[in-house]
């Protein structure tokens, strides 16, 4: 983002690794732009603070290949930029506590035996039918960056741009498969620790647009940084075209598949609906991973303060996620700090500011991994797939949900209002998980297990929702709960199980007693199939 231009917020998600709470020191208008662009807001001059959720880019617009040396020096953290990886002389840290991380665009694979990389993207019709969409190009790295086997990096490659034949007019989509690496010392290999999914709708604008780059500069100390000059009115760009994001139609559902390391296992959260999981061994090194889902609505929310309109409290807020402080919390800057998943806290205390109505409505496709690790040993292996959790909440957990007393649970929020401050908004929640692992849970059988959803409001309401559950014959368990409505519901889920029946033919082995008469004389008989004896009347 440029900050001394000012920021233009994107209607649509970026990505659902994290979220940001953007600290925008202007007043910030929604004004319609071409139809179907994205919902965009724009500064109107000082005097204001912005607090909104707005989760981080996963864009093309990032560098394509780049490796980080993370220290703390002198008690600051500081970040320099390793463009040759741990080769990378200019950016070796005097400190002994450096942790190198990269951050790598898988392309389309070239070949059937090809790793690390994006195999195909569909777009799945209502009756199930896929359509592979056809591969345009995948844009250049700027600067390019070799592969470095030795390390285990691939080569730098940009974001890759599809096309769907099947419309009309063609609809393009551009993918964006960010690898996540962490440099482990101790083998002195790059481990891919998560990744970062997005795929969207764009149009092409033409023009005249700087090319994003790594400039390799000296900063003052003495090691080089990174200069993105990327264009902030494009999701993506080349010397010539701007690539503009747009909304996906209605009830759009994508499947993406891509050869992945096997180092990407657990659990996943997605911006989609009714989604899909699957990951099956490729080669010794990759996993085959498809996620299939529909696009998902996403409100957004945003507060606009003022010297006037703001307390104390909420100034010193926005000062400790990053904006300016003293006589500066108003003034015409923009500043992006970074926030947890969950931070319930932000979104109550700027929520009447915000009128409890979202400011604009994301159309999303989107997934990444889980990096926690989950407060149970059953939902903790990481060796396979596990599951993936979805809502389109304006905040959400972001972790793997918790099981407590016997309950899974998993806390959102939002605005109340649509962007129309009169509709309601309504709130999506899936959960996918394998079968073997609710039994772990729950000690159960394999006989088949059924569940209930409840959505409990902030202050004990139970809210209405309509919750759907059903176990598939490939193993799997898939929970839904739609319609429900904001501000800061829990989701409970507490699966069950009904004791089997005794075989056919099998004698029962439940013991029960019966009482027996005769005259003035009383027995009890006790047995699995009790009988009065000879005389004997069952009373």
């Amino acid at each position: 983002m440029d900050t001394t231009e000012g920021v233009v917020m994107r209607r649509t998600v970026k990505s659902a690794q994290a979220l940001i709470l953007a600290i925008v020191l202007a007043l910030g208008i929604a004004v319609p732009a071409i139809a179907g662009d994205a919902y965009v807001t724009q500064q109107a001059g000082d005097g204001f603070s912005v607090a909104s959720v707005e989760e981080a880019g996963a864009g093309g617009k990032n560098p394509q290949r780049a490796a980080y040396a993370n220290v703390i020096s002198s008690g600051q953290f500081q970040s320099w930029l390793c463009t040759d990886g741990v080769n990378d002389t200019s950016c070796k840290p005097d400190a002994s506590n450096v942790d190198y991380q990269a951050r790598q665009l898988l392309e389309p694979c070239n070949s059937a035996s090809a790793e690390n990389c994006i195999e195909s993207l569909a777009i799945v019709s209502a009756d199930g039918t896929s359509r592979q969409a056809k591969l345009l190009e995948t844009l250049p790295a700027n600067p390019p960056l070799p592969a470095i086997p030795s390390q285990g990096l691939f080569e730098s490659k940009g974001i890759s741009l599809y096309e769907d034949e099947s419309t009309s007019p063609s609809t393009l989509y551009a993918v964006s498969f960010w690898n996540n690496l962490h440099y482990n010392q101790s083998v002195n290999k790059w481990i891919t620790t998560n990744i970062d999914v997005s795929v969207f709708p764009y149009r092409v604008q033409a023009g005249s647009y700087g090319l994003n780059f790594i400039k390799d500069s000296t900063g003052a100390d003495n090691k080089p940084h990174l200069d993105d000059r990327s264009n902030p009115s494009c999701d993506w760009n080349d010397e010539n075209r701007c690539g503009i994001r747009q909304d996906f139609a209605p009830g759009t559902r994508v499947k993406v598949s891509a050869r992945v390391s096997k180092s990407i296992t657990g659990w996943f959260r997605g911006r989609i609906t009714k989604p899909s999981i699957s990951l099956t061994s490729f080669s010794d090194s990759n996993n085959l991973i498809t996620v299939e889902g529909e696009e998902v609505s996403v409100p957004r929310m945003r507060a606009v303060l003022s010297p006037s309109n703001s307390t104390p409290e909420q100034q010193q807020a926005i000062i400790n996620h990053g904006g300016n402080g003293g006589n500066t919390v108003f003034h015409n800057e923009v500043k992006y700090p970074f926030s947890n998943w969950g931070e319930f806290s932000w979104i109550d205390m700027f929520r009447a500011l915000a009128n409890d109505t979202a400011a604009g409505v994301s159309s999303v496709w989107s997934f990444s991994t889980i990096d926690g690790a989950s407060n149970n040993q059953c939902m903790a292996d990481n060796t396979r797939v596990l599951g993936i959790v979805s809502t389109n909440a304006t905040l959400f957990n972001g972790t793997t949900p918790n099981f407590t007393d016997g309950m899974l649970t998993y806390q959102v929020a939002g605005m109340h209002y649509m962007p129309d401050g009169k509709t309601l908004s309504e709130g999506t929640y899936d959960l996918v998980m394998r079968s073997d692992v609710a039994r772990c849970l729950y000690g159960f059988s394999k006989a088949p297990i059924s569940a209930t959803i409840s959505v409990i409001g902030n202050n004990g309401e139970t809210k209405a929702a309509v919750t759907t559950v059903g176990e598939t014959q490939d193993g799997w368990i898939k929970l839904a709960a739609y319609g429900f409505t904001f501000s800061s519901p829990t989701i409970n889920v507490k699966l069950t199980q009904e004791a089997p029946a005794p075989a056919t033919g099998s004698p029962s082995t439940v013991k029960s007693t019966i009482t027996c008469v005769k005259g003035k004389t009383t027995k009890k008989v006790s047995g699995t199939s009790p009988k009065c004896p000879a005389g004997f009347k069952k009373k």
